[in-house]
């Protein structure tokens, strides 16, 4: 298995390597050296979906999670050992209290900001396929 990750590891590089040397520009990079360019219409998707994020933000004062998602997060966050024998032990009675998650007010308002500017930022590139 290790051989196969290895060789799809070396294919991928070597493909980096390739289209680095086709372009002399380089777009934004990612850890691994494989270009990342993003066109017009996907900044304005990505703008789109934080904007309405952030309107649901501020239309919404507070979330109440499931007990199942309110089991899990116990079960993850509680440091020590007889705490979180006493989470299971509660959380089979079903007497875990769900939990109640209120973003705060600036949030909706900066995903609204970032999502304007994005989808502003969109308007202004060129369209892809245009010289």
């Amino acid at each position: 298995m290790k051989g196969l990750e290895k060789s799809f590891l070396f294919q991928l590089r070597s493909a980096a390597e390739r289209n680095s040397k086709k372009s002399s520009q380089s777009p934004a990079s990612n850890a691994k050296g494989l270009a990342v360019e993003l066109n017009r219409n996907q900044y304005f998707f990505l703008g789109v979906v934080i904007l309405l994020v952030g309107l649901q933000l501020r239309m919404v004062s507070s979330y109440i999670l499931t007990d199942d998602a309110t089991r899990y997060l116990a079960e993850r966050t509680q440091k020590s050992r007889a705490e979180t024998t006493m989470v299971s032990f509660t959380s089979d009675m079903g007497a875990l209290p769900n939990k109640v998650i209120n973003p705060p007010e600036w949030l909706g308002w900066c995903l609204m900001s970032v999502g304007s500017v994005l989808i502003l930022h969109s308007l202004a590139m060129k369209k892809p396929g245009s010289p």
